[in-house]
């Protein structure tokens, strides 16, 4: 494991989001396996929400599809989430850092890969401009 992995590794134990996310896969019912690059798989999580294909807590990557679903670009594109997780002192500051607490994974709609981040930009800030509208209407 390269040192900035264990580093990450680290990080996000101390900052208590990986034993979050190591419950939240517990709760959920999936099997965790170790990943590449300190990253724990977890699959088979049997809840609706949220709504992604895969998501991140920690160094936890947790998905509701079976093995083999976490490869290539995605897990790459999750393992980013994971450092981000390590930026934060603890799970409740994600709250307060925009883009954190509810990670930026708008580009992965399409099931087989990843929008242009430039396509997600927009229809966020199409979103905004339409709830901006709505209360000045109000």
């Amino acid at each position: 494991m390269e040192r900035r992995h264990r580093i990450r590794r680290i990080a996000n134990f101390v900052n208590l989001s990986t034993p979050l996310g190591l419950l939240i896969s517990v709760v959920g019912g999936a099997r965790r396996t170790n990943g590449p690059d300190g990253l724990i798989l977890a699959y088979g999580y049997r809840y609706a929400f949220p709504v992604a294909g895969a998501f991140t807590v920690g160094n936890v990557v947790v998905t509701k599809h079976p093995d083999g679903y976490l490869t290539g670009r995605l897990l790459d594109h999750e393992s980013r989430h994971a450092t981000q997780w390590g930026l934060v002192r603890r799970p409740a500051d994600a709250a307060a850092v925009p883009g954190l607490a509810r990670p930026v994974d708008a580009h992965l709609r399409q099931p087989g890969g990843l929008q242009p981040l430039r396509t997600a930009r927009r229809a966020r800030r199409r979103r905004v401009s339409t709830q901006i509208a709505m209360v000045a209407e109000e």
